[in-house]
């Protein structure tokens, strides 16, 4: 059992056998996104981004510079956070 097991688990494929598996056309990648798709996932992209941006300014502005940090709280009040006391 084990040596049936390692066997299976170190064996390797060629290219020419990679290749040859792919170059059925049921593994055939088909272009089904079209321009109004693409512009759509740009928006999207630039929305999500600046969602994140904007949490982010609002976690360093409001909250402070220990949520920032993410330090854990057994570290106690070092020299930085007495400032934000």
């Amino acid at each position: 059992m084990a040596n049936s097991t390692s066997s299976y688990l170190w064996r390797k494929k060629t290219l020419e056998m990679v290749l040859s598996e792919t170059e059925a056309e049921q593994f055939k990648l088909k272009k089904t996104l079209t321009a109004i798709d693409l512009i759509a996932l740009g928006i999207g992209a630039i929305i999500g981004t600046g969602i994140f941006v904007i949490t982010g300014v609002a976690a360093a502005e409001k909250a402070g510079l220990d949520f920032v940090s993410l330090k854990p709280k057994r570290l106690g009040n070092t020299g930085i956070n007495k400032k934000w006391a």
